[in-house]
C-alpha cells in the first residue's frame, strides 16, 4: 500500500475517531507509527503473511499469548505474541487512532513529545536499565551491538524515547521520498461500511453546503463528475467513486 493510498484511509479514520479534519502534522505523525510498526501491516514476513490472509493490523497492538482467541492472530514479538487483525485497513488504522487518542498521544508537536507519550502510555516497551532480566537478556541476545547499561531506569527511558523519536523521523524521511514502502505487498482492502464521511449543516466537498437537499444534489454530481473523470483505475478515482456512494446513502436516510 502507498503512503498516498494510507493517507486517503488515515484521513478517513482520523475524522471518526476525533470529529474532525486532521492537520498535515497529525496525519503525519499517525502514518508514521503504522509505518514504524508494520509498514501498514505489510512489513515482509509475519504482517505480510496476515495481510495475504486478509488480516490487517497496522500499530502491532497485541495481547496476550497463544492459543489466540478469535480477531488475534499468532505472532513474534518478544516470545510469541497474539497481534489483533481487522478485516480491512479502514478497520486497522481506525483502531491505531482510537489507541493514540484514548492515551492522549499528541500528534501535532513533533517526534519526541511523541514517543516521549508513547512510552508513558506503555504503547513500546524499551529496555530496562539492567541486563539482568530476562527481556532485556533476550533483547541483547538478538542486539549484541546495543549491550549496554544505563544507571538508572530514568536514563533508559529517556535513550528508548529517543531512539523511537528518531525511528519517527528516520520513517517520516522515507515515507516523503518514496510512495510505495511495500512493492509488491497487496493493495488497500477498504471497508466502506465504516467510511461514513459526516452530514450536516456546513460545507461539504467543493463548498456545497450539504444540510440541504439541492446542495447535496449538488454535491452528488460534483462528487460523480469527479469520480467519472479519474476513473476507478486510479486511487483518487476510486476515493471519489466511494465517497459518492456513501453520500449518496446517508443522503437517502
Amino acid at each position: 500500500m502507498r503512503h498516498s493510498e494510507a493517507r486517503v484511509i488515515y484521513r478517513d479514520a482520523f475524522r471518526r475517531i476525533y470529529g474532525r479534519e486532521p492537520s498535515e502534522d497529525e496525519l503525519d505523525a499517525a502514518q508514521a507509527v503504522a509505518i514504524l510498526e508494520t509498514k501498514y501491516g505489510r512489513w515482509e514476513g509475519q504482517f505480510a503473511r496476515l495481510a495475504a490472509q486478509g488480516h490487517f493490523n497496522h500499530g502491532a497492538e497485541q495481547r496476550g499469548q497463544p492459543p489466540c482467541p478469535e480477531g488475534r492472530m499468532p505472532g513474534s514479538d518478544v516470545g510469541t505474541v497474539c497481534f489483533y487483525v481487522w478485516p480491512s485497513d479502514d478497520a486497522a488504522a481506525e483502531n491505531l487512532l482510537k489507541i493514540l487518542k484514548k492515551t492522549g498521544i499528541p500528534l501535532d508537536q513533533g517526534p519526541e513529545a511523541q514517543s516521549a507519550a508513547m512510552r508513558r502510555s506503555g504503547y513500546y516497551g524499551g529496555r530496562n536499565w539492567s541486563r539482568e532480566n530476562d527481556y532485556n537478556l533476550a533483547y541483547y541476545r538478538a542486539h549484541p551491538d546495543k549491550a549496554v547499561e544505563w544507571g538508572s531506569q530514568a536514563e533508559a527511558d529517556s535513550a528508548n524515547v529517543r531512539e523511537y523519536a528518531a525511528a519517527i523521523r528516520q520513517r517520516l524521511k522515507e515515507a516523503r521520498t518514496t510512495d510505495d514502502p511495500t512493492p509488491g505487498g497487496p493493495p488497500p482492502v477498504r471497508d466502506v461500511s465504516v467510511v461514513e464521511p459526516s452530514i450536516g449543516p456546513g460545507p461539504g466537498p467543493s463548498g456545497v453546503d450539504l444540510s440541504r437537499p439541492l446542495g447535496a444534489l449538488v454535491g452528488l454530481a460534483a462528487l460523480g463528475g469527479v469520480g467519472w473523470a479519474l476513473g476507478t483505475r486510479t486511487s483518487q478515482g476510486r476515493e471519489a467513486v466511494q465517497r459518492l456512494a456513501s453520500l449518496a446513502r446517508a443522503w437517502r436516510r
